[in-house]
């Protein structure tokens, strides 16, 4: 199945069932990370990234078979666990943790058995790709399954963002002002500001980053991280 096929099926069945099961925006992120692999041409047919991905889909599909009677085998081990999570869903979470818990082990588990497809059939990752979707990949599912561990990456986020930001923004507007060393005093001001901003400002958005719900934040710190492994620094 081709990148634009997937996130089409994705789509379908969030709005097929989605709307009667209550989670017809719970599988945003996989949107936003299919878009990522689809500008950059990593879902070819027989790839590790296509093995994985198909993998987490088919645990989804067997999982809700599951969930609506439809199917009653699976060979995904996480099917059992999407089923618990769209049990969970359709009887109503008003504070969504217990969602995001279930969502979690769910996509955890699905993605761990994607990885070990993937190798049985002599695939290994680039090493760029799987720091990007295993190792923060992980890390991401951990923040969304633990808010304490949300936090803590969106503080990360937040400070090294805002710090390249406001040393940028500093430099220019010194710059204006006197040329070589007011930008350079601007950048370093700027930089501090931009860093203690980040850091408030990435802990209060944290559960809304790391939000399976979240579309625009999978794509772009997936991009981010791609284009700079090091950009939060090691998940812990």
């Amino acid at each position: 199945m081709t990148v634009d096929g997937r996130i089409t099926w994705v789509h379908e069945l969030m709005n097929t069932h989605g709307v009667e099961g209550n989670f017809s925006d719970w599988f945003n992120n996989i949107v936003g990370i299919l878009k990522f692999a689809r500008e950059r041409d990593l879902m070819r047919t027989g790839s590790w990234e296509s093995w994985v991905d198909s993998s987490i889909l088919a645990g989804i599909n067997d999982g809700l078979g599951y969930q609506l009677g439809l199917s009653s085998a699976s060979v995904s081990p996480a099917a059992v666990l999407w089923r618990e999570f769209f049990i969970h869903r359709d009887s109503g979470d008003p504070s969504d943790v217990q969602s995001k818990k279930l969502w979690a082990i769910a996509e955890q588990t699905a993605t761990d058995a994607g990885v070990a497809l993937a190798r049985s059939k002599g695939i290994n990752a680039d090493p760029r790709i799987e720091a990007v979707l295993i190792t923060y990949g992980d890390a991401y599912r951990a923040g969304v399954k633990d808010e304490s561990t949300a936090r803590y990456l969106g503080r990360e986020l937040g400070w090294r963002g805002g710090a390249l930001l406001g040393a940028y923004g500093g430099s220019l507007v010194g710059f204006a002002s006197c040329s070589g060393p007011c930008a350079l005093a601007g950048g370093i001001g700027g930089g501090i500001l931009g860093t203690t901003y980040g850091w408030l400002f990435g802990e209060s958005q944290s559960t809304q980053w790391l939000d399976p719900r979240n579309e625009w934040a999978a794509e772009f710190f997936t991009s981010a991280l791609y284009e700079d492994p090091g950009f939060i620094g090691t998940p812990r």
